[in-house]
């Protein structure tokens, strides 16, 4: 093969990748456009249309009972390798959009209570402190005790854990509210026999004390691999002697 046709073959490959990558991070960007402008939005009902998808899978596939339920934000939701990360245990994952405990407890009786889950892992916190209608850590450890109470009443004998919220470069400047959030909330579990909170946050952060970037995707938010890594190994590491 002579040289000029190796050229043409190298600058063909440079476009077509060229053009993947950018595909695929417009469609990233797209998405995430579109989950934000929800999560300005503080009504329940936005999220209507994932649960009903939820609902429609459960009627082809029913869950097992006594498996161990994630329900929170968009953190789980796109956490694709969550089932295999937490085996033997067994998964089901009800993460949609940018959720709010407000919006878990609003459909607790539609993607928690009917699985009648072992364990149950919450994520939510960080949207409810920082985007649209904001909220504060009071009203948002309020709205923890309101949802892990009512899934005790319906469940009393499912364990709860709650996923610190984690520290991020993307929504830092609200690190001071995230952090006396966590800390109530971690107080609130110390005087709760069922609900357990799970430092995840201070495994985030560097010597100095702020986000380490290499956890995170280009939004500076969102989760990578190795981000995912570091939570399934600190969740599973907790949950696993009460599964």
């Amino acid at each position: 093969m002579n040289n000029e046709k190796m050229k043409k073959i190298y600058r063909i490959t440079v476009i077509v990748t060229t053009s993947i990558m950018i595909l695929l991070i417009g469609r990233s960007m797209i998405k995430s456009y579109l989950i934000y402008s929800k999560v300005q939005n503080s009504d329940p009902a936005v999220w209507e249309k994932e649960i009903q998808r939820y609902e429609s899978a459960d009627k082809k596939r029913k869950p097992f009972a006594n498996g161990i339920l994630f329900v929170g934000s968009s953190t789980f939701k796109e956490w694709e390798s969550l089932r295999d990360d937490m085996r033997p245990m067994y998964v089901i994952n009800r993460g949609f959009g940018g959720a709010r405990m407000s919006d878990l407890l609003y459909y607790a009786d539609r993607i928690i209570i009917p699985y009648n889950p072992k364990l149950v892992v919450l994520y939510a916190g960080d949207n409810d402190l920082t985007e649209g209608e904001k909220i504060t850590p009071e009203k948002l450890l309020e709205n923890t005790k309101k949802l892990t109470q009512y899934i005790h009443e319906k469940l009393p004998d499912t364990k709860i854990y709650f996923i610190s919220i984690k520290p991020c470069e993307h929504r830092w400047s609200f690190w001071p509210e995230i952090q006396k959030a966590n800390q109530m909330i971690k107080d609130f579990s110390v005087q709760t026999r069922y609900f357990v909170f799970i430092d995840i946050a201070s495994r985030m952060l560097t010597k100095e004390g702020q986000p380490v970037k290499e956890l995170f995707m280009w939004d500076g938010l969102h989760l990578n691999e190795r981000g995912y890594h570091l939570w399934a190994r600190t969740i599973r590491e907790i949950t696993i002697t009460d599964y």
